[in-house]
């Protein structure tokens, strides 16, 4: 079964990493002649430098049956939204639930 393409746009500082996985996993067909991988340095262990968007961020994520992603995906869709944003909005909503400050961002 092949994959869905997918919309996602890398940001910019992501793409040298994404660019050099995905040359290594690139399947050849049959007729097409195969490309050469780009040539991308790969980041020393010891330099984690974090692209500006998550600087002082961490990351919140759960594992929920495929039913259930798909018609939060489609939720999120619908209002034109991003899931970041849409998890962003949800968590300073609950803040706010709890009357604590939304600090979320």
């Amino acid at each position: 079964m092949a994959k869905k393409a997918s919309a996602f746009t890398p940001p910019p500082e992501d793409e040298p990493e994404l660019v050099g996985a995905l040359a290594s996993k690139a399947p050849e067909s049959a007729g097409e002649p195969a490309t050469a991988p780009l040539s991308v340095a790969a980041p020393s262990p010891s330099s984690k430098a974090l692209p500006s968007y998550r600087v002082g961020k961490r990351n919140l994520s759960a594992w929920i049956d495929e039913k259930a992603f798909n018609q939060f995906k489609a939720m999120v869709s619908e209002e034109g939204k991003t899931i970041q944003d849409f998890m962003v909005e949800m968590v300073n909503r609950e803040f706010a639930r709890k009357g604590r400050p939304q600090i979320a961002k």
